[in-house]
């Protein structure tokens, strides 16, 4: 029976599809790119670079590769969202919206902005669909182990962790690798009980195959429970037989056959291998994540707070109380069911590869906690089996479902009132043709700018000061980054940085006092649906940040100064992590 049959017939399965579409399509729209021109085609979001990004790519590999591509990633992903994307291109080329391409702005559209609009909908639908596949295999893979009901407690608690409903609306990699990943385990899970048999092998080959062609750290999911897997399989069947359809060894050649078809056709390999050799050249150079961020050294202290970080991390993904849920499960399942430790083996394999990393976000520890819902679902599945237990296990199970609902909800009424969609707004009845909005950091992450105002990029803050001289701005605007101008991180979770970071403090005063000219006229920050949840923090500044509008005293007229913020008034928790920052490096700079 194929997996699409399956899942029809499973009406739990399609319940859970359909709750999870639901809970992730709001705000599907957040911070799609404003492409009025090329420095405003980027979204909001960090690394969430579609359109372009795969478009890029596939000029890149099937026209003319340019100079400077980014071949931080696998070409599999950027593919799949060109094939999202071919049918409106089509469309718009055949209408003659598209008539004439062009390698720069506003390559060939004629409506840039509503094309962009349209592209970026369409890539993240398949984030969508893959955060609905990560669910939906959860459920398979744990209704495999333990039954309908398990799965189904499964599925809800992976619908809900944190940020799964985030990471679900947007064009980076971390979702649909979630969901390549969730679906490989479900067929593990299923193997564990009833064998790895071909058709499984097809299954579990190409899931890792396609994880691994959208984002290679993947294999340490699998990198451990594949040579478990290998040996339960020679462990069980016929022995005497190394050949036919029915031996244990047609399983394993059939996994490993899929595995790298699938990979050589999904990385590229075959269409663009320079391009293949280029990733991995990127891949294997050491100075890719030294370079960029400060980190924990590669010494036995800094491999302690490595795991201080990962572990807090992992407190924020799955909630203190879902964790020693899982816990519980696991010592349940060391007394009644080992064989099911093997799927632990997934959590470990990805914890450990990410402690030598030395840096950490709160979406590396997705693909952990992926597992860890398992046995938390089995851990209370087990207690509601149990008459004297059931009542408590129910109310259990509703609490922590309801807290991580809760946050989920917190964190998408941010995404749809977020601060630049009223500072848009406000602004674009007071900027007039030719004006210039000062800002430091991307352009992306700016409100909603129309085509006829410039935006004028400060790379280093030493040069700000001159600038504004030079340059006198109409607007100058300050927006809260997680990073300084060496691409180095910043710890913006509290403090001065949460509000005007990667400005100074005394730079920050010479805008408010006036002495350069400005004045503070106007600030918004939508207030949060839920203030007193302990909501996590995501590891990007980018949802919902404190805006501050400075204008020209010969502009602001009768706008009175407001007073500024020197600290992000989202009253979020300082969280449990303390990693090494470039404002804080301690004794770990590298």
């Amino acid at each position: 029976m194929s997996v699409l049959k399956a899942l029809v017939k499973d009406r739990c399965a399609v319940w859970l599809a359909v709750m999870t579409a639901c809970i992730y399509l709001p705000g599907i729209t957040w911070g799609l790119p404003h492409a009025t021109n090329y420095e405003r085609t980027h979204a909001w979001g960090n690394d969430d670079a579609a359109p372009l990004a795969a478009l890029a790519e596939m000029h890149d590999t099937f026209v003319a590769p340019a100079p400077n591509r980014n071949v931080a990633y696998p070409w599999g992903h950027y593919f799949v969202m060109a094939c999202a994307m071919a049918p409106y291109m089509a469309w718009l080329f055949v209408t003659g919206q598209f008539a004439h391409p062009t390698p720069t702005f506003p390559f060939g559209l004629v409506d840039p902005v509503g094309a962009f609009e349209v592209l970026g909908l369409l890539c993240r639908s398949l984030s969508i669909i893959l955060g609905v596949a990560a669910v939906v295999g959860v459920y398979f893979g744990a209704r495999g182990l333990w039954g309908r009901r398990a799965g189904c407690l499964a599925a809800v608690f992976t619908m809900l962790l944190f940020p799964m409903s985030y990471y679900a609306k947007l064009t980076n990699p971390d979702m649909p690798v979630l969901g390549w990943t969730s679906l490989g385990l479900a067929v593990v899970a299923m193997s564990l009980r009833g064998g790895l048999t071909v058709k499984r092998g097809l299954w579990l080959g190409g899931f890792i195959a396609l994880a691994g062609a959208t984002k290679d750290q993947s294999a340490g999911s699998f990198i451990l429970l594949s040579p478990v897997l290998v040996w339960i399989q020679w462990k069980s069947g016929q022995a005497d037989r190394f050949f036919g359809w029915h031996s244990k060894w047609a399983s394993l050649a059939a996994a490993l056959a899929s595995l790298w078809i699938v990979y050589f056709m999904m990385s590229g390999v075959l269409v663009d291998p320079t391009r293949f050799g280029q990733h991995l050249e990127k891949l294997s150079s050491a100075s890719t994540t030294r370079a960029l961020y400060l980190r924990h050294p590669l010494t036995w202290a800094g491999a302690v707070h490595q795991l201080q970080d990962l572990f807090g991390y992992l407190l924020d993904v799955v909630s203190v109380p879902l964790f020693f849920t899982a816990c519980a499960g696991i010592l349940l399942a060391t007394v009644r069911d080992r064989l099911s430790l093997v799927m632990l083996l997934s959590s470990v394999g990805f914890l450990f590869m990410l402690i030598p990393v030395g840096m950490s976000r709160v979406h590396y520890l997705l693909p952990v906690a992926l597992p860890l819902t398992y046995f938390a679902a089995y851990a209370v599945d087990q207690a509601l089996s149990s008459p004297a237990l059931r009542l408590p296990a129910a109310l259990a199970f509703g609490l922590m479902a309801g807290v991580l609902l809760l946050q989920t909800l917190d964190l998408t009424h941010d995404m749809l009132k977020d601060s630049r969609y009223a500072a848009g707004e406000w602004l674009d009845q007071r900027l007039s043709s030719g004006d210039r909005v000062m800002h430091f950091g991307y352009a992306s992450k700016l409100p909603h700018l129309r085509a006829d105002v410039r935006n004028l990029h400060i790379v280093h803050e030493k040069e700000t000061i001159s600038a504004i001289k030079a340059n006198r701005p109409e607007f100058i605007l300050v927006i809260p980054q997680d990073m300084n101008e060496g691409r180095q991180r910043l710890e913006w979770r509290n403090g001065v940085n949460s509000a005007i970071s990667p400005f100074s403090r005394e730079l920050f005063d010479h805008l408010v006092d006036g002495t350069l000219g400005y004045r503070l006229v106007k600030k918004f920050h939508a207030p949060r649906l839920i203030s007193w949840l302990d909501r996590p923090f995501l590891s990007y500044a980018s949802v919902n940040p404190p805006v501050q509008v400075f204008m020209r005293e010969d502009r602001a007229g009768g706008l009175a100064a407001v007073e500024p913020w020197y600290e992000a008034p989202y009253g979020l928790a300082p969280g449990r992590v303390r990693e090494v920052t470039a404002d804080h490096p301690g004794d770990a700079v590298l």
